[in-house]
């Protein structure tokens, strides 16, 4: 695959992902780079989460979390952002619930499109 073809880290547990991401959605992803799986919620661990979302987060293009909630996902702070140099999207369903974890006015100064698929 050519190197300039985005990758996508999708944030779902294995069952998250058979429940609530369409094989449609998968597949329109894969036509356009490589996607990657990471089940946060599964490490238990703060701190071993957040090292393993640094290292899956090498090279990723798009964040796109499996539907109601973070998935796991660790806060952005500026140690965050460092570790995600190529990020242009994140995409999920929040409620738009990004107290806490996400600034999305800080997100989009950054280059970064936050997409909320929630219908309220």
């Amino acid at each position: 695959m050519a190197a300039s073809h985005p990758t996508f880290l999708l944030l779902a547990s294995d069952q998250a992902r058979d429940r609530m991401v369409t094989p449609t959605a998968v597949a329109a992803l894969e036509k356009a780079g490589t996607v990657a799986q990471l089940d946060l919620p599964s490490i238990k661990d703060e701190a071993a989460r957040a090292a393993r979302f640094a290292e899956a987060g090498q090279g990723v293009r798009a964040l796109v979390s499996a539907p109601w909630g973070r998935q796991g996902m660790p806060v952005f702070t500026p140690e965050r952002w460092a570790d995600l140099t190529l990020l242009k999207v994140i995409a999920g369903t929040y409620d738009n619930r990004f107290d806490g974890w996400l600034d999305v006015a800080d997100a989009n100064r950054r280059g970064v499109t936050v997409i909320d698929t929630s219908r309220s």
